[in-house]
């Protein structure tokens, strides 16, 4: 009877304690988080959690390759040690429209007394290429001398900080260089470029600058570019006043 006995206060023992583990785990699941919008003061900082949740990707923090004063240049380090190695002053945007990256660098180094031909016929250039999924291309060029341009149908007069005021081109290349309407101003154009420009704050001699969207047949075939579908002449204007020095 005593042996019986003890076998009943065992049973209720272990019966009494699934019951309160059954009532812990439904106080656990029915808690709310700390981090939870609905618990959490829109003052408070939700602390991370130290452990990832079940059947959750865990994300790796992203790699910052530029710096914050040149990021909207899209130019990442190896980039722009590549610009600064050809011992010119080296103009960037800081403003590009959103849907175009850098697509490539091309940067050419001549060394003092080099021969004066081929990429190297002008001194040290460069060319900062940027294209958007409908192969739109965007370049930034700066070269020793050399360029030629000028001769659009419609051009108007911006002011910039670092080149002073630049001439903006666009339209067939006809010559007419006829004042835009506004109206003009907001539509898509061919030939959008402005012409080349030197460095209004430095002593001495300075390489010429301009932007390009390149439509013409010289980008299409060396850069393989297509035509402009989406670059007015008022978007271009506001890349070329954000030219800026690296």
């Amino acid at each position: 009877m005593k042996h019986s006995n003890r076998i009943t206060g065992l049973l209720l023992v272990a019966i009494a304690w699934l019951g309160l583990t059954s009532c812990t785990q439904d106080s656990i699941a029915t808690k709310p988080l700390a981090s939870s919008p609905a618990s959490t003061p829109v003052a408070s900082i939700a602390q991370p959690s130290s452990e990832a949740q079940p059947g959750t990707p865990t994300e790796k923090p992203e790699q910052v390759l530029v710096s914050d004063k040149f990021a909207s240049s899209g130019l990442d380090n190896v980039q722009r040690a590549s610009l600064k190695e050809l011992g010119i002053p080296i103009v960037i945007p800081t403003y590009v429209p959103d849907s175009f990256k850098v697509s490539k660098v091309v940067a050419n180094l001549c060394k003092l007394g080099a021969p004066q031909r081929g990429n190297c016929r002008e001194g040290s250039n460069y060319t900062i290429l940027y294209r958007n999924a409908e192969n739109t291309c965007l370049l930034v060029n700066a070269a020793g001398g050399g360029v030629g341009g000028g001769a659009g149908e419609f051009e108007f007069q911006t002011p910039t900080a670092l080149l002073g005021d630049v001439i903006i081109l666009f339209g067939q290349p006809s010559g007419a260089n006829q004042a835009p309407t506004s109206e003009q101003l907001g539509r898509i154009h061919p030939n959008l470029a402005s012409f080349p420009a030197t460095l209004k704050s430095v002593s001495g001699r300075s390489p010429l600058y301009n932007v390009v969207v390149g439509d013409s047949a010289y980008y299409q075939d060396t850069y393989k570019c297509g035509k402009n579908t989406s670059v007015t002449p008022l978007e271009f204007e506001k890349i070329v006043q954000s030219l800026k020095l690296l």
